[in-house]
């Protein structure tokens, strides 16, 4: 995955990559650091990664996007805790 500080796919970007290869039907369970935590407000998938679910800070919420989520909504902008990407 790529994570954007801004919407729009904009901004300070990291790409983050699963050490098992591509995504498949489970997938992998990401946990930002502070400063992504803090920052993510847009992501993208590479390869086979094209479904993401991610959670709040508390994990009190959650929202499934198809990639990319160009827009992560008032919610989980900026507020994200765990994000589990997977093939979809």
């Amino acid at each position: 995955m790529t994570w954007y500080s801004n919407d729009q796919l904009w901004g300070n970007s990291t790409v983050v990559y699963g050490s098992a290869g591509t995504c498949d039907s489970v997938g992998y369970r990401l946990s930002p650091d502070l400063y992504w935590q803090t920052n993510i407000s847009s992501a993208t998938g590479h390869g086979r990664c094209t479904v993401a679910t991610f959670f709040s800070r508390p994990l009190s919420y959650s929202r499934t996007f198809r990639l990319p989520a160009l827009n992560l909504g008032s919610i989980l902008n900026d507020y994200v805790g765990i994000i589990d990407v997977r093939w979809g």
